[in-house]
């Protein structure tokens, strides 16, 4: 079985695209972040089986972080996507930082460690 990941990163995140796509399992498509009214519409019109979203999304302009994104596609109004997994990336320190806010960690499925 083929899984459908979406990698949303704002830097380069070709190294761990990949890293995912060498696995025969995955098909990964890979989205630089947009300004979020049109970020949701792309997320949406895919049938992904696993979201991998970057903690900060605010290179390029955006206002908008992972945990914004996330509760967005968490809601009751995003039905097709409460059973979807999504996976938090980031660099340790940050990733750190974040346990630290425990309501938005309840979004996530699963926080990973970049690695350089």
């Amino acid at each position: 079985m083929i899984y459908n990941v979406l990698l949303i990163d704002d830097g380069n995140a070709t190294t761990i695209a990949d890293r995912l796509s060498q696995q025969k399992e995955f098909h990964v498509s890979f989205e630089k972040p947009k300004a979020f009214e049109n970020m949701l519409p792309v997320i949406q019109s895919g049938k992904f089986d696993l979201i991998v979203i970057d903690l900060q999304l605010t290179n390029g302009g955006n206002c908008y972080d992972a945990p914004v994104l996330a509760q967005a596609l968490r809601t009751p109004a995003a039905k097709s996507f409460q059973d979807v997994p999504i996976i938090l990336i980031s660099s340790e320190s940050k990733i750190t930082n974040f346990y630290k806010e425990m309501i938005s960690c309840k979004l996530f499925d699963y926080c990973m460690v970049k690695s350089k």
